[in-house]
């Protein structure tokens, strides 16, 4: 194990509350280890490669034994236990929600109505469904990394009633006509299981939902229109001539000496004409 995973492991571990107890066996343990990979640290600058190992291993050996010296409730907690034994039972009642399964509603509510805001029962209990699977997921991945920590109970506690919204949501938006979902061959579904998909999807990801909002325009932005001053780019006859073309062409302009031309036909003023020069 190399300096920089144990100091990580060591800092999650007392972010997770490992030294929480003050003169605790645990608090004693983890700070012979943080001396301990300081001290492996200044022996590997002076290149003493074997005692920076020897070191690196017992401060890891030292990390163990804190972490061994805690009670039960703490490793619940640094597993998410609390939050998986809230979770699990959610998911049934969610999924019975989501299914109208009225005689385990019934057991819980006695009189539930079908609808809520104009919004099927259905799509809360989908979009919490959605919801509590991630919590699952979420937490299942953290913990088998070692990175769960006991501050993210509050977000897990809160999802199923923050999914349910954002079904009820989205089912909204779809009842509204706000946007259509529509099939691979661009043809509309009217699937009645389509917005029920659509509301566990915005429980499971509500950030993409979100997203979604920020960037969501009514109506199309207005065309700029064109003034009368502005020349049109197509329409050569009323552009000015390429820089690099000769201005006399078709105009009884300036000569190829510069020299102006007068409205009268006579050569300008200071001009010698060439018939008086013979």
């Amino acid at each position: 194990m190399s300096a920089a995973q144990l100091d990580k492991q060591l800092t999650h571990a007392i972010h997770s509350g490992l030294a929480s107890e003050p003169g605790g066996q645990a608090e004693q343990s983890v700070n012979k280890a943080l001396d301990t990979l300081r001290s492996a640290r200044e022996a590997a600058a002076k290149e003493d490669f074997p005692a920076a190992e020897q070191r690196l291993s017992q401060a890891a050996i030292q990390l163990d034994q804190a972490i061994r010296s805690r009670n039960w409730k703490w490793h619940a907690r640094r597993h998410g236990l609390w939050e998986v034994t809230y979770l699990a039972p959610m998911v049934l009642v969610t999924l019975a929600i989501a299914l109208g399964w009225r005689p385990l509603i019934t057991l819980l509510v006695d009189d539930l109505p079908s609808t809520i805001w104009t919004v099927p029962l259905a799509a809360f209990g989908w979009g919490a469904f959605g919801a509590l699977l991630r919590s699952l997921y979420w937490i299942a991945r953290k913990v088998g990394r070692g990175t769960y920590l006991p501050q993210f109970a509050l977000g897990h506690f809160c999802a199923p009633f923050i999914g349910a919204l954002f079904g009820a949501f989205v089912f909204l938006l779809l009842e509204a006509g706000l946007f259509v979902l529509t099939g691979a061959k661009g043809s509309e579904i009217e699937n009645e299981a389509a917005p029920m998909a659509l509301a566990f999807l915005s429980g499971f990801n509500w950030q993409t939902v979100l997203d979604w909002v920020k960037n969501f325009r009514i109506g199309a932005a207005p065309t700029e229109k064109k003034t009368a001053t502005d020349p049109d780019p197509l329409d050569s006859s009323k552009n000015p001539p390429a820089p690099d073309s000769n201005p006399n062409e078709g105009d009884a302009g300036a000569g190829a000496d510069g020299a102006e031309a007068t409205t009268d036909g006579k050569p300008p003023d200071g001009a010698q004409n060439p018939s008086a020069a013979k």
